[in-house]
């Protein structure tokens, strides 16, 4: 059922699985102990096929141990200790609410208890994560329904109950001023190295990105 043998993992220069090997046989029952820190996930993991060691050999289910993970994931079931979980849910209402999906070069994250991001970490990158983000490689917290977390929806229905009278705005022209006033001071205050303090206008600068890229502080810094 499982046989590995000299299996390693590192993290760094820290040793975590240092020579592992297990034999397991049908109807056997194996257990891990040891500290916190001592390697019992980490070997768990490596044994799901969720984790690639760096080095050893061996087999799960019948299914190579560094070249079938894929396989070895499809048919082990992995539960997680404890805490992680929420003590008021069941097994099966904990599952609905939390989901870990696993890749070839990656993992994503979703918790539909808390929070609108998935964590996500990936060796390749992919197509898209969320407005503005620079890269998709490595940990990333792409956000799933985008628009509606960020209240567009929201938005237009609150304007549109506005234009008809029935709502008083939440926010006006005055409010997008003062924020306006304080994008400005911010690239000021990046151009010129210094505090800049509110309310901060900038006659005849037509963009507030002119204030740091002209600003004396990054002019010091680009010069050669």
């Amino acid at each position: 059922m499982l046989a590995v043998e000299d299996v390693s993992k590192r993290y760094g220069p820290r040793v975590v699985v240092d020579g592992l090997a297990v034999v397991l046989r049908p109807g056997e029952v194996f257990g891990l102990l040891g500290a916190n820190g001592s390697g019992k996930t980490t070997t768990l993991r490596i044994l799901a096929g969720i984790l690639e060691p760096d080095k050893g050999c061996g087999q799960v289910l019948g299914f190579d141990l560094l070249r079938a993970r894929a396989e070895i994931r499809a048919r082990v079931g992995y539960m997680s200790q404890r805490f992680s979980l929420y003590a008021d849910l069941t097994v099966s209402e904990n599952l609905r609410f939390r989901a870990e999906v696993y890749g070839e070069a990656g993992v994503t994250y979703a918790n539909l208890h808390m929070g609108n991001a998935l964590p996500t970490y990936s060796e390749n990158g992919y197509g898209y994560a969320v407005e503005k983000a620079p890269t998709t490689k490595g940990w990333t917290y792409p956000v799933f329904e985008e628009l509606w977390n960020y209240g567009t929806p929201q938005e237009l229905t609150h304007f549109a109950r506005c234009a008809r009278g029935k709502e008083t705005p939440q926010v006006t022209g005055e409010d997008g001023l003062v924020v306006m006033h304080a994008l400005y001071a911010g690239y000021a205050s990046a151009g010129e190295g210094r505090k800049i303090g509110l309310p901060f206008q900038a006659p005849g600068v037509k963009k507030p990105i002119d204030l740091w890229l002209n600003g004396p502080a990054r002019q010091r810094a680009v010069q050669p």
